[in-house]
């Protein structure tokens, strides 16, 4: 996690950094300035529950911008780093096997029958077959496959 404060060159990613533990307050912080640095360029930022974001342009005449500035708020000052190491621990606080927990939520599920193998998964989600097969009319996965693969320990709930 240093290479991110190093890399950033942030007083806050330290101040984050220095006790090895990512607070949801620090979180929240974090997530403020990221919503100011957008502000600041003439963007809206909107949070899902589990801080998933969309980003929303507040004049149409910005377009190619949105790149150059998520790079800024996001990347550059650390947040994205940090939400994926803050994300990271909360889906998987034991550092479980995320594969074999997907695999068994597919199962119970009634995604997939209990035979369903590691070599099936990988070769499923890596071609868009068995539950990975896309929804003809949405082009997504089932929500229930989504959800087995964003959060398969159910921790994120």
């Amino acid at each position: 996690m240093t290479d991110i404060q190093q890399r950033t060159h942030s007083a806050m990613i330290a101040d984050i950094m220095k006790d090895g533990v990512i607070t949801a307050q620090e979180m929240n912080d974090l997530q403020r300035q990221q919503m100011d640095c957008y502000a600041a360029a003439g963007y809206d930022i909107l949070y899902d529950d589990d801080l998933t974001a969309t980003v929303i342009p507040r004049n149409a005449n910005v377009d190619g911008e949105t790149e150059d500035v998520a790079r800024k708020c996001d990347t550059n000052q650390g947040f994205a780093d940090v939400y994926n190491v803050y994300f990271e621990a909360l889906r998987n606080p034991d550092a479980r096997d995320l594969t074999s927990a997907t695999i068994q939520c597919l199962i119970d599920n009634g995604l997939v029958d209990k035979t369903y193998t590691k070599d099936e998964y990988e070769r499923d989600s890596e071609n868009r077959t068995g539950p990975y097969t896309p929804d003809p009319e949405t082009g997504g996965v089932n929500d229930q496959v989504y959800t087995c693969g964003r959060d398969p320990l159910g921790n994120l709930r």
